[in-house]
């Protein structure tokens, strides 16, 4: 039974702490290799969540052995990946009320889904030091033969089969259908109360937004809200200290450039600012931190989708369109996502075009 001490418990919130900034990391350079288990649970696109459990399961052996070669006991390694895996898992739990799985099917495989993650996080842990680690050191781990590579070998292979069962368990969680309206209330409610909350801090730029939606001739609010959305979800501090260091290292240009990265207040991809500005991404980089510069992008993106709508005739809802078209042209248009930023922008832009 482990005891905590203040200082382990400082120690497992730093691993904890490193893990989830590994997460956010992942999902930022290696959006297309990233897929949580409610992703998965509309998607359905398999070889991506074996993409994402993959590099998952680097980082957290990675993490795991680092931290215990720094003089970490184990347990606070695995108490720490386990908080960090908890945290993540435990407001979709709350949220969508998993707690009470006995009234859906859907609601206990989701729950089975978010339980394996954690669990599968603190085995891979527990393997990566117990096996791999002290296999790479020379110990004999399994003692079947005297040979240090096969016992590197061995390692690896559990490894791999840790990830295959995973992507089979998360399999099993892929739900085909959405969750019910009354979960997708839940979600919407939650949304305008985080939306009341942040949109003061995009009405720091109260005057730069007006003045850009003054200039391509669109709505205010839709500018306003639509900002708010992408501070809500992609404006957490590490990113915006990583797309500041990005934008000031000419260095960084070429791989932001090669991955497509999103960034700035508006979050707009580097392809999308090439399209609307007609000039090499290098030259706009630099500016692309600056809250003006990229509200004013916004805008200007917001203008022509616009646009295209009104002259390829869609009949879909204009706020779906939008919202689908603005989170990289999402093939799924009933997509959660995609739902709750078309519902939040209709009610705030009060049905204006």
């Amino acid at each position: 039974m482990l005891t905590l001490t203040f200082n382990n418990l400082v120690n497992c919130i730093i691993v904890a702490f490193v893990m989830n900034i590994a997460a956010r990391l992942h999902q930022i350079f290696l959006p297309r290799s990233y897929s949580s288990i409610l992703d998965f649970r509309y998607s359905g696109d398999v070889a991506r969540t074996i993409r994402s459990s993959s590099i998952r399961l680097i980082y957290v052996a990675l993490i795991s052995i680092g931290f215990y070669v720094l003089g970490l006991s184990a347990k606070e390694i695995y108490l720490g990946v386990f908080i960090s895996a908890f945290l993540n898992v435990w407001p979709a739990v709350v949220q969508y009320k998993l707690i009470a799985f006995a009234a859906s099917p859907d609601k206990l495989k989701l729950l089975l889904g978010y339980a394996a993650f954690v669990i599968f996080s603190v085995a891979f842990s527990y393997l990566s030091i117990n096996y791999i680690y002290r296999s790479f050191a020379g110990d004999r781990v399994f003692g079947v033969v005297e040979s240090k590579g096969v016992d590197i070998l061995v390692s690896l292979m559990a490894a791999a089969g840790l990830c295959s069962v995973e992507t089979v368990i998360g399999k099993f969680a892929h739900v085909k259908k959405h969750m019910d309206i009354e979960s997708f209330r839940v979600d919407k409610e939650l949304l305008l109360d985080r939306v009341y909350l942040e949109e003061i801090r995009i009405d720091e730029y109260c005057y730069e937004i007006q003045n850009a939606s003054d200039k391509y001739g669109i709505s205010d609010n839709l500018l306003k809200y639509l900002l708010v959305l992408e501070y809500i979800y992609r404006g957490q501090w590490y990113i915006r200290l990583i797309e500041r260091v990005i934008c000031r290292f000419s260095i960084f240009y070429s791989f932001a450039i090669r991955k497509d990265l999103s960034m700035g207040l508006a979050q707009i991809k580097i392809s999308t600012a090439k399209e609307l500005l007609k000039c090499n991404p290098r030259s706009f980089i630099p500016k692309m931190c600056d809250p003006a510069f990229s509200i004013d992008l916004c805008a200007a993106y917001i203008s022509k989708m616009l646009e295209d709508y009104d002259q390829n005739e869609i009949t879909e809802n204009v706020y779906d369109y939008i919202a689908s078209e603005y989170l990289s042209g999402l093939n799924d248009r009933d997509s959660e996502i995609v739902r709750l930023y078309s519902v939040i922008l209709e009610h705030f832009d009060g049905g204006k075009e």
